[in-house]
């Protein structure tokens, strides 16, 4: 299942854990989540990369906070 429209390109987080989903299948499921309720296309695009960055950021300090 594809978005409509472009997610941002930007590189994929790494990580250690293979249940997190690559910054693309995750935007791409909550774009389409945030693209589903009406919302504008450019507002989804701007909050599946937000919280894609939080989710990175997330991951950094989880894993610094384990070392």
């Amino acid at each position: 299942m594809r978005t409509p429209f472009a997610l941002p390109d930007l590189p994929e987080p790494t990580t250690a854990d293979a249940h997190v989903c690559t910054w693309y299948e995750w935007g791409e499921r909550a774009a389409w989540l945030e693209f589903g309720c009406g919302l504008d296309r450019a507002v989804a695009e701007q909050r599946a990369t937000a919280e894609w960055l939080r989710s990175v950021r997330r991951q950094a300090e989880d894993k610094n906070a384990g070392s």
